[in-house]
């Protein structure tokens, strides 16, 4: 009554309203980046805000999102996880990102609420990737000499990738130097 009395409206901010925050306040990150670095950086977090978003069926205010609501949160992707539709990382990787959207903007306001998505999390298998066959080495490496069309850069870029296990970002543009 007393807010109401002197004006003070309470915090309505909704989880999209939040989601606006967190990617301005950290504009900064995205300095230098390439568009597409930048829409791998972005487009994972809104994604998982628009699908929390999808499941409450509305733009919910931060402070109606409550243990209960995240819990019957994890209970629908637990069924996804069970259709098949998503991996259990998957799920933990959409928690994840709600949960840092939803932290940011209460460490970073005056906000005066616990984040109900802290230390919700699926259990995960963890199965190691599986090798390739001597035979599909064989067949697609070795016969016929498939990267002969290469030039020398981009197939000696290859034989590093293969030897070291670094990623193409991590090879190209390296000078003798910087090894």
């Amino acid at each position: 009554e007393m807010d109401a009395i002197f004006g003070s409206a309470p915090d309505e901010t909704t989880i999209k309203k939040a989601l606006e925050f967190y990617e301005e306040q950290n504009r900064a990150d995205l300095i230098g980046l390439t568009s597409r670095e930048k829409s791998k950086k972005l487009t994972p977090v809104r994604g998982a805000v628009n699908r929390f978003v999808a499941f409450a069926k509305r733009d919910i205010p931060l402070k109606a999102i409550n243990r209960t609501m995240v819990n019957e949160y994890r209970s629908h992707l637990i069924g996804l996880i069970e259709a098949e539709s998503i991996q259990a990382n998957t799920a933990n990787k959409l928690l994840m990102h709600v949960r840092k959207v939803m932290t940011f903007y209460i460490e970073n306001t005056d906000a005066e609420f616990s984040n109900p998505f802290t230390g919700i999390r699926l259990k995960e298998e963890k199965a190691a990737r599986p090798a390739f066959t001597v035979a599909f080495i064989k067949t697609k490496w070795l016969d016929d000499d498939p990267i002969a069309s290469l030039n020398e850069e981009a197939r000696g870029a290859l034989f590093a990738m293969i030897d070291t296990g670094c990623g193409p970002k991590e090879i190209c543009g390296l000078a003798p130097e910087d090894i």
